[in-house]
């Protein structure tokens, strides 16, 4: 079945690091649950070297309390190696959180995108309709109320309830 190349061709095209040679390779190969831990370790260390305070959540509803604030944190290497295409998953409008905190990381570190938001003016923005934010199916048995976003920093920065991250402890 593989002597003529073709399956070893095929899982060879579908494992292509193209974080390699930087601090993220092997990224692409973690599990989605590893790469969402990985996203939460980097942002805490991030923040705890900007002067914040990082404690462990309190609930399954967010990820860390950051200064204070139960944020839930969100975290996408530019999507298929390309810079600016960011992908955010599960973004629950029902989830115990204060605060969204999303790290878009392109390969030019100084490109990168770190904003945060507050989970009502999401909540509220999403009930107005989804924009730029889309229902995120969660499967034929289960319910959810998650929303994901599939694009670029740009479409996120025209949002008025975007916030870069300079303003967070305001």
């Amino acid at each position: 079945i593989f002597s003529d190349g073709e399956l070893l061709s095929f899982i060879k095209s579908k494992t292509k690091d193209n974080w390699k040679d930087t601090p993220f390779e092997g990224y692409a190969f973690l599990h989605n649950a590893t790469k969402g831990s990985f996203g939460e370790k980097f942002v805490q260390k991030y923040m705890e070297q900007k002067g914040s305070t990082v404690k462990k959540k309190v609930s399954s509803g967010h990820d860390r309390v950051i200064d204070n604030y139960k944020t839930e944190i969100k975290f996408s290497l530019g999507g298929n190696g390309k810079d600016n295409i960011y992908y955010i998953n599960h973004l629950s409008v029902k989830k115990d959180n204060q605060r969204v905190i999303f790290f878009g990381i392109n390969k030019k570190e100084t490109e990168s995108v770190l904003v945060w938001w507050n989970s009502s003016d999401f909540n509220n923005y999403v009930e107005n309709g989804p924009g730029i934010f889309y229902f995120q199916q969660g499967g034929n048995k289960l319910s959810n109320d998650d929303y994901m976003f599939v694009g670029t920093s740009e479409e996120l920065m025209k949002l008025d309830f975007i916030k870069t991250i300079d303003t967070w402890s305001v």
